[in-house]
C-alpha cells in the first residue's frame, strides 16, 4: 500500500539519522522501535484519513442495490451527499411486468444547530434500461427522463412495460453547508388478472348499454 511504503520509508531514515543502528540488541533499540510502531500507527490512520477526505472531495457518487421489486407498497431508498457539491447516484433493481410504475425523489432539509445543514437541489431524475445488468455499456438506454434544475422534488410514471434489469440515476447538487439529504420511492403497479378485466370490461359495457337505453327513452 502507498501509505505503507512510505511511513517504513519515513521511519527508516528516521532511524538513520538518529544514529538506531549503532545501538544493536540493547534496551534503548528496543525503547526505540517501541517509539516508532506508535508513531507509526498514528501516522498511517492520519494518512488514511487525508485521502479518504481527498477522494470524497472529488465527486460524490454512489451506486445502491435495491435487488428486485414487486407490485404493491411502494419501495423507499434515500440518499446521502457529504461534503456540499454535485452528486450522481445511480439505483439498480428488476422490475416485473407491470401495469405501470412511479418513481419519485424529495429534498429533505435539516438544520443541525451549532453543526451546520443539509439541503438538497435536483437537476434530474432519470430511468434507464440495462439488459445485461452492467452499468453504462452499449445496451443502456434511456426510457424515461424529468429535469428541473434546482427543484426540490421530482417525479414521473413509466409503463406498463415487461420489466427487467433497470436502474434510476439520481443528478443533483448538495448545497448546504455539510452536504444533502434526500429521500425516494419507487411503485409497481400489478397487471390485472383476466377476470378482473373481464369484469372492468362487463362493467363498461353495462353503462354504456344502459346510457343507451335511457337517450331512447328521452327520445321516445
Amino acid at each position: 500500500m502507498v501509505v505503507d511504503t512510505y511511513v517504513e520509508t519515513r521511519d527508516h531514515n528516521l532511524c538513520s539519522s538518529f544514529g538506531v543502528r549503532g545501538l544493536g540488541d540493547s534496551p534503548a533499540r528496543f525503547l526505540w522501535r517501541t517509539a516508532v510502531m506508535i508513531v507509526t500507527s498514528i501516522w498511517k490512520r492520519i494518512l488514511c484519513v487525508v485521502v479518504l477526505a481527498g477522494s470524497c472531495a472529488v465527486a460524490n457518487a454512489t451506486t445502491t442495490a435495491l435487488g428486485p421489486l414487486s407490485a404493491g407498497a411502494p419501495v423507499p431508498f434515500s440518499g446521502t451527499v457529504v461534503p456540499s457539491g454535485p452528486f450522481l447516484d445511480i439505483f439498480t433493481f428488476t422490475l416485473p411486468a407491470n401495469d405501470g410504475s412511479g418513481y419519485s425523489v424529495i429534498n429533505f432539509p435539516l438544520s443541525i444547530p451549532e453543526v451546520g445543514t443539509f439541503d438538497t437541489a435536483f437537476n434530474s431524475l432519470a430511468l434507464f434500461s440495462n439488459p445485461d445488468g452492467i452499468l453504462f455499456n452499449s445496451d443502456d438506454q434511456n426510457v424515461k427522463m424529468v429535469s428541473g434544475t434546482g427543484a426540490n422534488a421530482l417525479s414521473f410514471t413509466f409503463g406498463p412495460s415487461s420489466g427487467g434489469s433497470m436502474y434510476l440515476m439520481v443528478d443533483g447538487i448538495a448545497k448546504g453547508t455539510i452536504g444533502g439529504l434526500y429521500n425516494g420511492a419507487i411503485s409497481v403497479s400489478a397487471i390485472p388478472e383476466p377476470a378482473v378485466l373481464f369484469l372492468m370490461a362487463s362493467g363498461i359495457g353495462l353503462i354504456g348499454f344502459l346510457k343507451l337505453r335511457s337517450r331512447d327513452q328521452v327520445i321516445s
